[in-house]
This record gives C-alpha cells, structure tokens and sequence, in this order.
C-alpha cells in the first residue's frame, strides 16, 4: 500500500470535488512511493487542483502520507486502522470482524488505497469502512480492476462500487475512474453500466484499477438485501420476476448511463478501446 502517482492524482482530484479531506482515517498506513523523476509531475498535479504547495514540501521528507501529504490537502486528525500495529496504526482491528461502534460516523474521509482486495470479507470489510463514514463525509476507495493475478484475494468489477454505494446503504457514487495503473496515465469517468447490454470492459493488457468517491448521505443499516449484478436484475425486470429485483433504492445511478468523457476520443491505447468498446468514441 500507498501514495504514487496514480494515487496522488486521485487525492487531489477527490480534493477538488469535496474540498479538505477533515478528520481522516486511513485504512493501512500509507507510504509515500512517488519517485524524484516524478516530482515536477506531482507538482503539477498540486497546482491543478489549486493548491499553492509543491509535492516535495507537502511531504516534508517524510516517509509516510500521515506526517504531511494528507494534512496538505486538509486532513485533520489523522488516524491509521490496520489488523496490526507494526507500521504504527492506532486502530488495530482485523476487518473481516465487525469494527467497534464507537467509530461509527467518526470520521469526514475513510481512505482506502488498496486494502480491501486482502481482506477475505469483503461485505464485512467494505461495510465496516462505510460506517465510519459520517453523513456528508465520504469514502475514498482504489481497487485493481484487472491483471493483479495474486496481489490480493479479489480484482474488482467497475459494477461493484454501482451496486455498493447506492441510496438503500446511506451513499452515492460522485465518481468511479477506470485506468491504467502507470505513470501520466488518465482517467476515465465510468457511470452506472445498469441495464446496458454488453457493458463489459472485458480483457485488458495492462494493470488497470478502479478510484471511487462516494459521499454518505445517511447513517443507515447497510445490505439489508445484498447487491446484484444490474444485467441480471434487467433480465428478471424484463421476465417480471420482481421477487429477484433488488428493492427500490438499491440501484446507483442513472438506468441508460455509459461512461462519459470529453476527451475520450484522445485517450491513448488501452482507454482509447475501452472508450470504442463503451460508444464514446467515433
């Protein structure tokens, strides 16, 4: 776990659709793993998001994000959960359990950059890291999408955080990004495959992942009935087999939504085809 380039940029552009990221929890301490090549990059990625602070200050030499990175874009309070303490969490709970009720909407940003997939329980994890969420907070997540062959337990569908961070379980989906996990790569906005025929991205030939906003909008009991894939649930709609259907509230997004970008057209390689095999270019 932690903070590259890829990471970095998904920070900042979090920073600049919530503002400050306020009493923070990351879930696994992070480390900073931006290269020196790479600074006027991060650099670069500072100023658009309107800070007035380059990446080398922001990190103060440091060797993790805690000890200046998240505190430059308004992390306060900043506290590490983690099944141990050896990296220093002050949280120490393994995630497949139930966390303690006492952190229930304690804090504004739940950060995970990359935990989730090695965790068995991801329901259990994922739960837990919601409701640490306060209302009109908002989780952070990363997840590898494809071509992680035994980093974790699970690589991630773009349907997951759709079919997750949905109004029935108290949150939205501000933005789901798709791309390639590399350096000057870009990101792709993917909006809710629901009941699109052939919404698959499909194979892949570099490491992609996924980066999710997603503000809470209410303290609620979480999958009071579980997820379930949104072209299954248009086949049962379409057979009138409500019984099946997940209940009102339990779908993200809007119903004829494909991913959307203005400059897809341009993206090269890998998100030029995902943008053709999604309709967005030409």
């Amino acid at each position: 776990m932690g903070i590259d380039l890829w990471n970095l940029q998904f920070l900042l552009e979090s920073y600049k659709l919530c503002g400050p990221m306020g009493d923070t929890v990351q879930i696994g301490r992070q480390e900073l793993h931006v290269p020196p090549q790479a600074y006027d990059h991060a650099d670069a990625l500072f100023r658009r998001a309107g800070l007035n602070i380059g990446y080398e200050e922001a990190c103060g030499g440091k060797r993790y994000a805690d000890e200046g990175l998240l505190q430059s874009i308004g992390a306060t309070n900043v506290r590490t959960a983690d099944a141990s303490a050896y990296e220093g969490a002050d949280i120490v709970h393994d995630f497949n359990d139930p966390i303690d009720p006492a952190l229930h909407q304690a804090f504004d940003t739940v950060f995970d950059a990359g935990s989730l997939e090695h965790i068995f329980n991801v329901p259990g994890a994922i739960a837990n890291e919601m409701n640490m969420v306060k209302v009109g907070g908002r989780l952070l997540s990363t997840l590898p999408a494809n071509n992680w062959l035994g980093h974790g337990f699970y690589q991630f569908s773009q349907e997951f955080p759709y079919r997750v961070f949905t109004p029935s379980n108290g949150f939205t989906v501000l933005r789901a990004f798709f791309s390639e996990m590399a350096d000057n790569h870009e990101f792709l906005v993917i909006e809710d495959l629901f009941r699109r025929a052939g919404g698959e991205i499909g194979p892949t030939n570099t490491n992609t992942g996924l980066l999710v906003i997603a503000p809470k909008t209410a303290h609620v009991p979480l999958f009071k009935r579980w997820p379930q894939q949104g072209d299954y649930h248009s086949e049962w709609e379409k057979h009138g087999d409500a019984g099946n259907a997940p209940a009102a509230g339990a779908i993200a997004g809007t119903p004829s939504a494909v991913a959307t970008n203005p400059a897809a057209s341009q993206s090269p390689g890998l998100l030029a085809s995902v943008a053709r095999k999604l309709g967005l270019a030409g």
